[in-house]
């Protein structure tokens, strides 16, 4: 393809198809399965958002860990945990309490954050069923190797 800079030159670059590469076919799959799991959620009559779903799953069996160990398990960075975070309080899902540094806080699952967690997994494990739809259980792992070597080198 042949570009005009407006000049007497002009530059050429290769042929790339956005809607074709691997790097967009993951980051719409993923954008996709995330809004339709969210009207999923709604159709159910539950106002939870995907990220806070991810959070609870974190926090579930833990006996309150960090908000930077948070970040790790959910690939969150610090400001949006804390946004998602304040959500999840306000809403009674989670509860803060301060750790053994004075500067930082455990953040533990509330009753009804387990409770509403639980009824929310089927909904998600339903979904992903349905979106790998017949793919064996042996393509199923090679996609999630695939995934996370992908995660790993980026």
């Amino acid at each position: 393809m042949y570009y005009n800079t407006g000049r007497n030159e002009g530059f050429r670059i290769n042929q790339f198809d956005l809607h074709s590469s691997l790097g967009f076919l993951l980051v719409n799959t993923a954008f996709q399965a995330k809004q339709n799991l969210t009207t999923l959620f709604q159709k159910e009559g539950f106002e939870t958002t995907i990220d806070q779903f991810v959070v609870m799953g974190a926090l579930m069996g833990q006996n309150g860990i960090t908000q930077k160990q948070i970040c790790q398990i959910c690939c969150k960075n610090d400001s949006n945990l804390t946004r998602i975070l304040n959500g999840m309080e306000s809403k009674g899902l989670i509860y803060r309490q301060k750790g053994k540094d004075a500067r930082s806080r455990n953040v533990y699952i509330s009753d009804k954050g387990q409770v509403l967690y639980i009824a929310l997994a089927p909904i998600a494990e339903r979904y992903m069923n349905q979106a790998l739809g017949d793919l064996s259980d042996e393509e199923r792992g090679v996609l999630a190797k695939i995934l996370l070597h992908i995660r790993d080198k980026i």
